[in-house]
Parts: C-alpha cells; sequence; structure tokens
C-alpha cells in the first residue's frame, strides 16, 4: 500500500508508534520512507487483537476493520462486472493492478472475484511483502500465495508509466492518504495530471480506476474529470462506525476510455447495464449522494451540514446554498466583477503570506488559482445571482470556494475556503472593494477610451463640416443659420466634459475599504495588512487604488458608486441628445429633414421594402435610458445602508458596471458605425438655412424689431425668401434698406459666426 512514504489512514487514526496496552513487535526493518514495523496490539483477554502497520513512526493502518480497503476492490469490480464489454481478451478475465500491499485486504478482496486472471501488486516496502507472505498477518496469510498474484517492489507511480498501455482492467490506489492528506509530500505526484494521466494510459478500453482517499476528494476528482483517458468519474463515501466514532473515507472512481459498442456510458456502480441509476455513490447508511433528474452530484458540508453539489462544480456547499436561496434573475455577477474579486484574493493571499499569515505554497496555489479565475477560465463556476444577500456574501465564498478547490487541486492538499482563501477578509470589505476595483477598471480602461473614441470622431466630423450651413432650430423651431460643423463640435464637447466629470470622480471611486473586515476595524487582520494588500491589488491591476482615508465610512457607505452613477447618467442624457438630433437630421428620405445621410446597416421594415431605419442610434438611445433607470436603482440602494454596512451592495455592482460597459459598447459602436459614416447633404442644409424666416434676424438694426417680424411673417405666408419679403414690402423701394446692405444682412454663412473686431 506504499509508494513512496506512509499510505492508507488506519481506522484507529494517525498517531505515534508506541501507544497500547500490549504490544509484540512482528517485524522491523529500514524502509525507504523510514523506518517499518509490523506489531501486535493484545487488550483484555477475550478480545481480538489488531494487527498494525507504522511507517516512519506513524501508524497507518490496522486490521481491526478493512471495510474500505475491500470496499476499494469490490466497487471497481462491480462496476466491471454491470458491463460484460469490460472482459479483456486475456482469456476472458481481468487484470488488476492493485497499488499498495498494506495488510493485503484489497488484494485479498481483488481474488475473490474469479473473472479476474492476474492481480499485480505493487509495493514500495519490501519488508512488508515478506511479513504478509510469511502470513503475519492472519486475515490475510495466503493471498500473495495465489497463483494469479504477481509482486512487484517499486514505485506505484513508476509502474504505471512502464505499464503496457491498454493491459489493466482496473487499476486500484491505496497510496498514502489520497491528496487531501498527505503524509509524504512525494507522493503528490501520483494524483497530480500526469500521475492520472498513466494509469488513464495503462486501463484497457471501459476499464476502471479506483482511489481510496482519507479526506473529502472533490480536487482529486475535478482533475479527474480533465485527465484525457478518464470519464465517468464518480466519488464514493463510505462511514465507518469504530470506537464510538463516526469515520468518514471516500473513493474516487473513473471509467477508462469507452470500447465503441460495448459500455454504456455512466453506468452506476454496483448498478446493472443499462440501469437508469447513474453515479449512485456508495454509504454505509445508504445512497446518500448519486444523481437527482439524472444530473450527478456530490456530498458537500458547511456549518448547517450537507449539501449535494453538481458533481463537476468548482464550487462548494455554501455557492450552492445560494444558488438554490436565489432563483431570482438568472443574472450572475458581470465578468469583470468575478476578475475584480479575484484579483483581490489573489493580492490577499500574497499579503497574508508576506506577512506570516499564509504559508507561501499555500499562498502561491491560491494566487495561481485566482489568476486562472481573473482571466475568465472558470465563469462558468460563478452561478450566483446577483440578487442575493445585500454584503455580496455568497458571491465572496463563490470565489472562496472555486479558488479553493483549484488550489487544492495544484497544491495536493486541502485549501480552506475561509480559513486560507478568506484569511484577513471579510465579505463585508472585500465584496465593496471588488465593485470599486471592477468600475475603476471598467471606467479607465473601457469607458474613457471609448469616449476618447466617439469624441475623436465627432471632432474629425466637426471639421470636414465646417462650411456646411445649416438652419439652427430651437424648440423644433426654425433659428438662426449655425454650421454643422458648429453643432458637432458641441457633440464633441459634451462628450469630453464626461470623460472629465469620471476624471474628478475616479479619486473616490477608486479609494477601497479592503483591510476594514467586517465593521471597518480591521479585526483578524495583521499588522501592515490594509496597506500591503491594496500596494500588491493597485500593482497588479494596474489601477491608482488607494486605502480608504476613513474605514468606517468606506465600510458603512457607498457614495463613491452613487457618485459615479450620476456621473454617467450624465454621459447617458448628453448622448441621448446626440443621438435624437442625429435622427432627425437624418430623417427622410423624402419627408424628413434630410441634412444627414446616416449609414444604411440593414433592412428596416418586415413590411415596408426599402425602408433603413437609423438603427444604432435608437439602440444607444435605449442603452441610454437604461443608464438613467439604473442610476435610480443605484441611488436608492445607496440609501440603504444602516449602521456599519450598506447592504445592496450587489444591485449597484450590476447598475454601475452594466452602465459603464453599455456606454463603452454604445459609444464605440456609434463612433465606427454611425459618425464615422456619416456624410452631409450640403445642398439641403444650404436651402433650409435661406428658407429660415429667423434670417431675418440681423434686419433687426436696419429696419427695427416690428418691422423685421412683418418680414418674416410674409415671408411664411407667401411661401418666399425673406429677402424676396423685404422686396414685397417695399423697404427697398421706400430707400429703407439698399440691397447691398439686404445682401451682406442675409448671407446665412456669415450669420454662423461672431463678429470680429476691425
Amino acid at each position: 500500500m506504499t509508494a513512496a512514504g506512509p499510505i492508507g489512514i488506519g481506522l484507529g487514526g494517525v498517531g505515534p508508534v508506541g501507544v497500547g496496552p500490549v504490544w509484540t513487535e512482528l517485524g522491523r526493518a529500514d524502509g525507504v520512507s523510514g523506518e517499518v514495523v509490523l506489531r501486535r496490539r493484545d487488550t483484555a483477554p477475550g478480545e481480538v487483537a489488531l494487527v498494525e502497520l507504522a511507517v516512519g513512526g506513524v501508524l497507518v493502518m490496522d486490521d481491526g476493520d478493512a471495510s474500505t480497503e475491500r470496499l476499494l476492490a469490490s466497487v471497481a469490480l462491480d462496476l466491471l462486472g454491470a458491463d460484460e464489454a469490460a472482459r479483456s481478451d486475456d482469456g476472458g478475465g481481468w487484470r488488476v493492478l492493485v497499488g499498495g500491499l498494506g495488510l493485503g485486504f484489497t488484494l485479498a478482496e481483488v481474488l475473490t472475484d474469479a473473472r479476474v486472471v492476474r492481480a499485480v501488486v505493487v509495493e514500495l516496502e519490501p519488508s512488508v511483502v515478506e511479513w504478509v507472505r510469511a502470513g503475519l498477518v492472519p486475515a490475510t496469510a495466503d493471498v500473495l500465495a495465489d497463483p494469479r498474484v504477481d509482486v512487484v517492489v517499486d514505485d506505484v507511480a513508476a509502474a504505471l508509466r512502464a505499464a503496457e498501455p491498454a493491459s489493466l482492467d482496473a487499476v486500484l490506489l491505496d497510496i498514502d492518504n489520497g491528496p487531501g492528506f498527505l503524509v509524504a509530500p512525494t507522493n503528490t505526484h501520483l494524483y497530480d495530471d500526469a500521475g492520472l494521466a498513466a494509469a488513464a494510459a495503462a486501463l484497457a478500453p471501459d476499464g476502471v480506476l479506483a482511489v481510496w482517499c482519507s479526506h473529502e476528494p472533490s480536487a482529486l476528482a475535478a482533475v479527474a474529470r480533465g485527465t484525457r483517458g478518464l470519464r465517468d468519474v464518480q466519488i464514493v463515501r463510505q462511514v465507518v462506525e469504530r470506537e464510538g466514532r463516526s469515520l468518514e473515507y471516500w473513493l474516487v472512481v473513473a471509467r477508462g476510455a469507452a470500447r465503441s459498442g460495448g459500455h454504456v456510458p455512466g453506468a452506476g456502480v454496483g448498478a446493472p447495464s443499462g440501469s437508469a441509476t447513474i453515479g449512485t455513490m456508495v454509504d454505509a447508511k445508504g445512497p446518500t449522494v448519486g444523481t437527482v433528474d439524472g444530473a450527478e452530484y456530490r456530498i458537500e458540508h458547511d456549518t448547517m451540514g450537507e449539501v449535494r453539489v453538481p458533481a463537476a462544480a468548482l464550487w462548494r456547499a455554501q455557492t450552492q446554498r445560494a444558488v438554490e436561496n436565489f432563483p431570482i434573475s438568472g443574472t450572475p455577477l458581470e465578468r469583470s466583477h468575478i476578475e475584480a474579486l479575484a484579483r483581490v484574493k489573489k493580492a490577499a493571499a500574497l499579503a497574508n503570506a508576506e506577512l506570516g499569515v499564509l504559508p507561501q505554497a499555500v499562498a502561491d496555489a491560491i494566487a495561481a488559482a485566482a489568476e486562472e479565475v481573473a482571466t475568465g477560465a472558470h465563469d462558468d463556476q460563478f452561478p450566483v445571482d446577483v440578487f442575493q444577500t445585500g454584503s455580496g456574501t455568497s458571491s465572496n465564498m463563490n470565489a472562496n470556494e472555486v479558488i479553493a478547490t483549484l488550489a487544492s487541486r495544484s497544491l495536493g492538499e486541502a485549501v480552506h475556503p475561509n480559513d486560507h482563501v478568506n484569511a484577513s477578509q471579510s465579505s463585508n470589505d472585500v465584496f465593496p472593494t471588488s465593485v470599486h476595483v471592477a468600475a475603476t477598471s471598467a471606467v479607465v480602461n473601457d469607458l474613457v477610451p471609448a469616449l476618447e473614441q466617439l469624441a475623436a470622431s465627432l471632432e474629425a466630423k466637426a471639421s470636414e463640416f465646417a462650411q456646411v450651413v445649416k438652419s439652427g432650430r430651437t424648440h423644433l423651431m426654425d433659428a438662426t443659420p449655425v454650421t454643422l460643423g458648429q453643432e458637432f463640435g458641441g457633440y464633441a464637447a459634451a462628450v469630453r466634459y464626461g470623460i472629465e466629470r469620471l476624471q474628478a470622480v475616479l479619486p473616490r471611486v477608486a479609494e477601497v475599504p479592503l483591510g476594514g473586515t467586517a465593521v471597518g476595524t480591521g479585526i483578524n487582520t495583521p499588522a501592515g495588512f490594509p496597506q500591503r494588500v491594496i500596494e500588491l491589488l493597485a500593482e497588479d491591476t494596474g489601477l491608482p487604488l488607494t486605502e480608504a482615508r476613513d474605514h468606517f465610512e468606506a465600510q458603512s457607505a457607498r457614495d463613491g458608486l452613487v457618485e459615479l452613477s450620476g456621473q454617467l447618467k450624465t454621459i447617458a442624457v448628453s448622448l441621448t441628445k446626440v443621438n435624437n438630433d442625429l435622427r432627425w437630421m437624418g430623417s427622410g428620405p423624402n419627408t424628413g429633414l434630410g441634412e444627414l445621410r446616416i449609414p444604411d446597416l440593414q433592412p428596416g421594415s418586415s413590411i415596408m421594402p426599402g425602408k433603413v431605419n437609423p438603427v444604432i442610434n435608437e439602440a444607444v438611445l435605449m442603452v441610454c435610458a437604461r443608464v438613467i433607470g439604473n442610476d435610480a436603482t443605484v441611488a436608492w440602494a445607496g440609501a440603504s445602508g444602516a449602521f456599519e454596512l450598506n447592504v445592496q451592495i450587489p444591485v449597484m455592482a450590476l447598475g454601475v458596471l452594466e452602465s459603464t460597459r453599455l456606454l463603452a459598447n454604445g459609444s464605440r459602436v456609434l463612433a465606427t458605425k454611425v459618425v464615422d459614416g456619416l456624410e452631409a447633404d450640403v445642398e439641403q442644409a444650404r436651402h433650409y438655412a435661406e428658407a429660415s424666416p429667423s434670417i431675418v434676424t440681423p434686419l433687426n438694426r436696419v429696419i427695427g424689431y416690428e418691422a423685421a417680424a412683418k418680414v418674416a411673417k410674409h415671408a411664411v405666408a407667401k411661401g418666399v425668401t425673406v429677402r424676396q419679403a423685404v422686396i414685397d414690402l417695399g423697404f427697398v423701394e421706400r430707400g429703407e434698406v439698399t440691397e447691398a446692405q439686404l445682401d451682406t444682412a442675409l448671407d446665412v454663412m456669415a450669420m454662423t459666426r461672431p463678429p470680429t473686431k476691425a
């Protein structure tokens, strides 16, 4: 049972050699992993003596209850037996490798099945083989005498690498305590990607891999699910009642590559081929885990008890409770928010290592896992609805659990979501920090560049249209002339003012509460943690993040988000005006204004052939409506704090991050698909400018306001130009104005320029 150190944890527990009433030493030898001792423990008269095996001073197993070692074999053989196509071609029987002899119970169980034609047992410690062969373990005295058994004294990982491909029908591994609690760290390689890949390569089609574990093996199961050549990965739990205690042990069971036309995918452990039960788990108290409505699950635990979690999920119990508690909108956190949350976890792990809270190896594993999450590799593992607990605790635990699982997988030992990933943190400072980090990043890296692009496009058109004169309009009524370039310059300025507003609010958005933990006091943090973790976070993100000047304000209020949302609303208001103007000027083609030609992008009607609509402008107007609505939500939620905590942070995050994303995307689309392709109808624009009765305005200084009003009304009533109306009303004939004065006053382009000093 030994690969490179002590294996299978004894049912009497792990502890120093030398505890017990009366000991009789049966064997002692210097082993590869330290001194190996076999002894018999005699207790009261009439009680059965126990044979115990210790390696390197650690009790690794006894023969008091071998049910889990036997289960390792029986589960695998039952699964093979459920599918006759799994029989090997070597004489119609099965070839089984047992990794780790130990006291011989797994091998003994294998040999009870007549369908096994060959059993190869690989054991690192030669003394263990000698003692079992000598009959020093009464319960398994004859296992090595079976002619089907071949003994190999070697490291199991090396033996698997050397095995012929597809040569084994089952590989049974009882090495150390499984990856969750290794006694010998060198055994990690047996349970990593390469180790499981070697086992998978040795399996014949439809073969079975079964691994014994002393601790809950979700991390190992996840590695197995990602290993090429393994499928139908399942977790089996066995509860053993012993000495007044309930002890849990686990198996991870997987099938090898499918034999075409043979195996029925997903046939359960111990279930007949074609059974409706898939992936049934085994428990001493009866089936407790398996499938619900055809979906595989596993059992996880938290402080409230057991929870069924999808078998392949990286999350654990608390996330699953949140998934079940909040089936509200189907909307998870924004992608940028998940990234920010992961980067907070990464920075916290590294700071905790520097400050002596976490071992460096654990912190590095957490940081690497968090980086995977941050880059989007595991977005599907964040299912919690945004409408959840108001502090964001559910999403914080979602991040803790996913990162813990990934870190456990890479490290080869258990990483705890709370004790390790959440060390020196609380949801109350982590979650709002993640919102502020995500919002700061969205503004700096997404929205501001998008607005810069839109402003530049508008400015380019302002230059292009500088000489295009058109009618000004106020109240949607004719006014004095402007140039199209002036209007576009105004649009560009509005966008640039929006950028200025964002930059003005940014310092307060980038001020984060991290390090305040539960209520702002920083309880359970080491000295210097807030400063160091925020420094690391700023380095990792490249953002101008700073520590909150007052942690109690930063913990209890989200005013920075409210302020940012207000600026987003202002930008939306500006863009609403711009898009409405563009729609009006592009209206037509024959009965609208027609001063602009908006690029044709798609057919506009399912019934009116040839109709084309300003679809991008309409889309951006809906963006603006959403942003304005989000601001109302953010403002209300921002007012909903009580004492030391705001309890509507997730919906504030949704509002701010969605608004930022929509405005950024909408601005880019508006720039590239509309503004850059706009063309002016110069003649149409000038026609409207000259036809406007308001161009009479410069004549106020020549003939007076009341006379000019008569001219305007005459022009409208008769449908003539202002110049013709002046002539019709006799102002030229009476000498009140000359035709030269008239031409100068009615120069529509001159009207667009303010007077200059001579």
